[in-house]
């Protein structure tokens, strides 16, 4: 069988065409399916999308809540009278209190409108700037642990190195730098002759 003969058959079949019945059942269901579709009620729009509308708008709340707290929060307002009390003497302090009348707040209706924190957020304010400003400082002070076994293994790997050369005396110098930072008892035993020497 050839080429030519494969295409004569080709064009002998491709002009057979399915029976007249066949065909009108197809068109006949297909418009049973288009009048069964416009039959039921199309879904809104705002149906369709709501749950996603809704799980957007709570993410962006939540973004804007997380990102900007600055608008949300009302801001520390100073105290003017912190610094003079820090620097005068505790027996001047208790004079001060002793002669200054108590005053008792004044009742919610009489206080000014446009003062926004009373004097509990603000003490707490501080007290949140104090706390973040130690746990910076501590981070800078204290170095990461990662950090710390990194410079253990060098400065062992170095003892060993100068060791291996015979060096006794570098080896000694970098095991007294080892002591120096981390403490004896963090030193392994095998290194302890070289503080010696």
């Amino acid at each position: 069988m050839t080429d030519h003969d494969i295409d004569k058959l080709y064009k002998h079949h491709a002009i057979e065409q399915p029976p007249i019945a066949i065909d009108n059942k197809i068109t006949q269901l297909a418009q049973e399916s288009v009048k069964v579709n416009r039959a039921k009620k199309p879904q809104r729009v705002t149906q369709k999308y709501l749950p996603f509308t809704l799980a957007a708008s709570v993410g962006l709340v939540g973004l804007l809540v997380l990102n900007f707290p600055q608008h949300y929060a009302p801001p520390p307002m100073n105290m003017p009278d912190e610094h003079p009390m820090e620097q005068s003497s505790p027996s001047q302090f208790n004079a001060q209190e002793q002669a200054a009348p108590t005053l008792t707040p004044a009742p919610l209706s009489l206080k000014s409108p446009n003062k926004s924190t009373t004097d509990n957020e603000v003490m707490i304010s501080h007290e949140r700037q104090k706390i973040a400003e130690l746990q910076r400082s501590k981070r800078k002070i204290e170095p990461p642990i990662k950090q710390i076994k990194q410079i253990k293994h060098t400065l062992l790997k170095k003892i060993a190195q100068q060791i291996a050369l015979k060096d006794t005396i570098k080896a000694a110098q970098f095991t007294q730098q080892y002591v120096d930072k981390f403490g004896l008892e963090q030193l392994p035993v095998k290194y302890h002759y070289l503080l010696e020497k």
